[in-house]
């Protein structure tokens, strides 16, 4: 039920009102945070360790989407 609800039918949900609001290509870069958010949540949930690689990549993740963001507004 969980998957179905919440995973599929919400995730999909909020990626067609993110995609509605604006550009395709800004929800897309979105994306790629979703390995440091899971990153962050494993290790504050989990107690699971984050090397320095890690947070490295996760810096240079987080960066490039800042780097990537829509000025236009």
């Amino acid at each position: 039920l969980w998957l179905v609800l919440v995973l599929s039918f919400g995730a999909i949900s909020l990626l067609n009102v993110l995609i509605r609001s604006g550009s395709a290509v800004n929800v897309a870069r979105l994306f790629y945070l979703t390995p440091p958010s899971t990153a962050i949540i494993a290790w504050a949930v989990f107690d699971e360790t984050l090397s320095g690689l890690a947070l490295a990549g996760m810096v240079l993740a987080v960066g490039g989407v800042y780097m990537a963001r829509d000025n236009s507004k």
